[in-house]
């Protein structure tokens, strides 16, 4: 599909030291927002921050200089509208769970919503956009290298629809750049982790719900009552909430080439591990029968987006992120592991 922008303004060029930016961010509700805006809050460079989305954080930065502009991505006049005068846009945004929604409309957030911001981005001259992608645009199969690098091609799977959607939202922002002037990052993380793992599916519910819920599943697990699951039949790795922020925010402010990174903590425990650095107890299955049923439920057509997930357990997915390190200077804080135990650390038990 090939999407032609308007002629862009003239680009305002890289800023000066002494130039503060103003930084768009959609998707600050979800699991790397409180950590985004932390960073982007102590950066000298970064002056207003404008959140466009529907919803404002429970939690901000304290003295940030933070504008919300009301905004539903689908819109695409209100995108160009809630995007106007922003220097950089970090578009995070995205329906991830797929449990109570059609994938039509899940379709419209992710693709449709990301081709708006893409246009609004080129459109109004911005000089950076940096997009989170994910790592599920490899797609889960058996004949993937191991670790896979940048260069490998995008095969997203067919049942899961957040890697086709990733996927296609990906070849959209590249096609509606190519021809302005805004340079777009594109990241790739596996699995995210941190204490607000949750992200968006706590947004909407009252704070004092939250707790409430909090103390009785805690009370529950140390009583002994604690979720059983049966161990993913493959390595997993992850990557901590802030170090993707760290991520975003050194693209955001242009330190490093703009291109396609991926994000991913050092190690890749297996299922077992997964499990109990979680908390989790493991209901003690042959990996075989996992990877079938995994792979069986996968094949069912999705009535249900969310049962596409499946397939995420079925082959391993594993990560080179030696491009993020030498060409973006990233450093990760956190291992695959380090991530798990901060999760569990913040879920209490």
């Amino acid at each position: 599909m090939t999407v032609k922008s308007p002629q862009p303004p003239r680009r305002r060029g890289r800023p000066s030291p002494s130039r503060r930016l103003t930084v768009a961010v959609t998707g600050a509700t979800g699991t790397v927002g409180p950590a985004l805006l932390t960073r982007l809050a102590e950066e000298a460079q970064v002056g207003p921050i404008v959140l466009a989305g529907r919803r404002r954080p429970k939690a901000l930065p304290v003295a940030a200089d933070i504008e919300l502009r009301t905004v539903d991505l689908r819109d695409r006049a209100a995108v160009g509208r809630a995007l106007e005068g922003t220097d950089v846009v970090v578009h995070a945004a995205y329906a991830l769970y797929g449990v109570a929604s059609r994938e039509a409309d899940l379709f419209a957030t992710n693709v449709e919503g990301t081709l708006n911001v893409a246009r609004a981005a080129a459109v109004g001259g911005v000089e950076r956009l940096v997009y989170t992608s994910s790592s599920a645009v490899y797609g889960f199969h058996g004949d993937n290298p191991q670790p896979l690098d940048e260069k490998a091609p995008i095969r997203a799977s067919r049942h899961h629809f957040y890697g086709r959607h990733k996927a296609q939202a990906e070849l959209l922002v590249r096609d509606v750049l190519a021809d302005s002037q805004t340079e777009a990052y594109v990241f790739r993380p596996c699995g995210i982790a941190g204490p607000h793992a949750a992200g968006g599916a706590l947004s909407v519910v009252p704070a004092a719900a939250v707790r409430l819920a909090r103390t009785g599943v805690v009370a529950a697990a140390r009583a002994g009552f604690r979720p059983v699951a049966p161990a993913p039949p493959v390595p997993l790795q992850f990557v901590h909430e802030d170090d993707v922020a760290q991520a975003l925010v050194r693209a955001a402010l242009g330190r490093g080439a703009a291109g396609t990174y991926n994000l991913a903590g050092e190690g890749a425990p297996d299922g077992s591990e997964v499990l109990r650095l979680l908390g989790i107890r493991e209901l003690p299955l042959p990996r075989r029968v996992v990877r079938g049923a995994l792979r069986t439920v996968a094949s069912v057509p999705p009535v249900v987006p969310a049962l596409g997930w499946s397939e995420a357990g079925t082959e391993p997915l594993i990560l080179s992120t030696k491009k993020a390190r030498s060409q973006l200077g990233w450093r990760p804080r956190y291992t695959s592991r380090d991530a798990l135990v901060d999760t569990r650390r913040a879920l209490g038990w």
